[in-house]
């Protein structure tokens, strides 16, 4: 919560200044090409309609139409820029930046530079942008963690300042790899022991983190211990991570590391989260859970189509794919090929017949569409197969089937199906409801039915 309060002036910072929002006043722009019969400020507002509509490849076209017209008009250049991160192409955003005057150069511009001089290890380069963006808001946050990894590959480390990061998860996620880079397992492990406390506060990036860590420093009871509370808040989540010896994180992968996490704790705000993983994502594209989480962001603020387009680029990613094939199952979704979902959430479960979430996320897609044919042996079929789902979860299968069997007519199966779905989660407002309706209907226990719902 510290570092989402803490990354609040950054959007304010990025979002409303030097040009990153579009909508503004386009009569900067040239009025009319005489040879094509086509305004600049035309095909910049015809770009700026597709990518709010999410369709960046359009926006994409429409803006090089306008550039060819307006190379350096700033204004369209921010806007330019903006949308050929969203869409992931970095080298598109640099190449832009490059052109830009220094004393033009937005933030955000500036921020594409340094990332570049980071992969490029021109880290004096990379000093020179974290200098003139200034330590306000974010970059609070993000100099001191880049300098440290600077100073870990320049063979002269000096980590304090990392130590002096007020947010303890952000500090001790950063220190315990930086000291396993250093050679010094015991530091590291100390590290990440304070952060790991309390896994019910930790994101799934960090709970993978720490337990990579963790098989890298040879801790066979804290990778159990993570791997148990994985299995607790997400029964039979498939692997995606491999046990075999690996190294301590390089320096790049230290500094996508850095951005990545600044990115989760931006999550609620679009644009700026998924720019950060692009970031991450340059500097480190063997990690493929930043092209997912890119994904996912495009998803949630309902660009489907875009999600689809940068899971395509990875669907045939080893362990990553059955996570990549829900979230791809969720965008057709929501674009209206329900079919096409259900036969992605089929093999999923077909080849991980463990994994809960998928089981769920298909039993409510089979009742949206009415298949209750389907949504009823679904449910058997994993109950048959897993015998020891945990009660936080039982309750959702005896519910969704419980609610197949009264819409199938057969209610001497569905009240027992729903009666324990109440007992696993009593409080339920939903489970409540639909019990409570259905008695009403059959005329049964009216007095308990009105009572569940009051």
């Amino acid at each position: 919560m510290q570092l989402r309060l803490c990354l609040f002036f950054l959007c304010i910072l990025l979002v409303s200044s030097k040009g990153m929002a579009t909508g503004q006043s386009l009569r900067s722009l040239p009025s009319l090409d005489r040879d094509s019969g086509i305004t600049v400020s035309g095909s910049y507002l015809a770009a700026d309609e597709a990518f709010r509509r999410g369709n960046y490849k359009i926006a994409i076209d429409f803006i090089e139409e306008s550039l060819g017209k307006a190379p350096i008009d700033t204004e369209l250049v921010n806007f330019a820029v903006r949308v050929y991160l969203l869409a992931g192409r970095f080298d598109k955003a640099l190449s832009l930046s490059r052109v830009v005057p220094v004393d033009k150069q937005s933030s955000m511009q500036k921020l594409i530079l340094m990332v570049d001089a980071l992969k490029s290890k021109h880290f004096e380069k990379a000093e020179h942008y974290m200098v003139s963006l200034g330590d306000q808001g974010v970059h609070a946050l993000l100099n001191p963690l880049i300098r440290a990894w600077i100073s870990i590959a320049e063979k002269y480390p000096k980590i304090e300042s990392v130590q002096k990061i007020t947010i303890p998860l952000l500090r001790q996620s950063h220190l315990g790899v930086m000291y396993e880079a250093l050679g010094q397992k015991e530091a590291a492990l100390k590290e990440v022991g304070r952060a790991d406390k309390n896994l019910e506060e930790l994101s799934y990036y960090h709970l993978r983190d720490f337990k990579s860590l963790y098989q890298r420093l040879e801790a066979a009871e804290d990778v159990q211990k993570i791997e148990q509370y994985l299995q607790k808040i997400n029964p039979g989540l498939p692997k995606t991570a491999s046990y075999k010896k690996q190294k301590s994180l390089s320096v790049q992968e230290g500094f996508a590391k850095v951005f990545f996490e600044l990115a989760m704790a931006m999550e609620a705000n679009n644009d700026l989260a998924t720019v950060f993983a692009v970031f991450a994502e340059t500097l480190n594209a063997k990690d493929l859970g930043f092209s997912i989480f890119i994904a996912a962001q495009h998803l949630r603020f309902g660009r489907s189509n875009e999600a689809l387009r940068v899971l395509q680029s990875i669907r045939n990613a080893g362990r990553y794919v059955p996570l990549i094939q829900r979230v791809e199952a969720a965008a057709y979704k929501t674009l209206g090929k329900p079919e096409k979902a259900i036969e992605i959430y089929k093999d999923i479960i077909s080849k991980n017949p463990h994994w809960l979430l998928p089981v769920l996320n298909l039993s409510v897609l089979y009742q949206t569409q009415n298949k209750f044919d389907d949504l009823v042996p679904l449910v058997n079929q994993f109950l048959l197969q897993n015998k020891t789902v945990i009660p936080a979860f039982l309750w959702q299968l005896y519910y969704a089937r419980g609610v197949g069997y009264e819409r199938l007519k057969q209610w001497d199966k569905a009240e027992p199906d729903l009666k324990k779905a109440l007992e696993l989660n009593p409080e339920n407002p939903y489970i409540m409801n639909y019990l409570g309706y259905s008695w009403v209907e059959q005329g049964l226990n009216l007095d308990v039915a009105f009572d569940l719902l009051k």
